[in-house]
């Protein structure tokens, strides 16, 4: 009989539950994307509708794949090889079904204002997670490493979406939403490497 708690079926059952929801996000955006419709509609360039629906899948796409790596790393380090206390399970395991159903309604945000802004509550919840982290005794160093792209996220989010708002229109929409996806991506990158780096991966 065990003595202690093994958190690796609890763990595996949160990411794979995780898994689902940014997948029901994906498929949304894929399939019943209000704001992708509507632009492809009313855009006569095709490039720029194009560009539209790469950029915005990109930006989508980036973060799913993120913080799906992050939180299977991350729970896995902090529960399954350290064995850290249940508290701290259930305020990651809380903040993960926040992510995710945030990730469903960036999926389906009507327009480009509307994605920008599901994406800056999004960010602003990443802000917060990283904080209580950083205090709650989680790696330090990767605390602080989410914390900082998080917070650039956010901060670059909120200004492409302020510039959006004064000057609005077919190119402004896909230009600023290219760029997100390009700094997305980057930041994923960056991402990436660190994540690897924890779980011993070899780059």
């Amino acid at each position: 009989m065990q003595s202690s708690l093994s958190f690796g079926d609890p763990v595996t059952a949160v990411v794979a539950t995780f898994g689902v929801v940014v997948g029901v996000a994906l498929e949304r955006f894929l399939t019943e994307s209000e704001m992708v419709g509507s632009y492809e509609k009313t855009c006569p360039n095709r490039w720029l509708r194009w560009l539209f629906f790469w950029s915005s899948l990109t930006m989508l796409a980036s973060l799913i794949l993120r913080f799906m790596m992050g939180a299977a790393v991350q729970l896995r380090a902090e529960y399954v090889e350290n064995q850290a206390h249940m508290p701290r399970f259930i305020k990651d395991e809380a903040f993960l079904i926040v992510f995710g159903v945030l990730l469903v309604k960036v999926g389906l945000s009507k327009e480009a204002l509307g994605f920008m802004r599901s994406l800056i509550w999004f960010f602003v919840v990443a802000v917060v997670w990283s904080l209580i982290a950083m205090a709650s005794g989680t790696d330090a160093g990767l605390a602080r490493f989410w914390l900082e792209i998080n917070a650039i996220q956010l901060v670059v989010t909120a200004v492409c979406r302020r510039l959006l708002v004064k000057k609005p229109g077919f190119v402004p929409q896909a230009m600023f939403l290219c760029f997100l996806a390009i700094c997305y991506l980057t930041i994923f990158c960056f991402d990436l490497r660190m994540i690897c780096n924890k779980a011993n991966i070899p780059i």
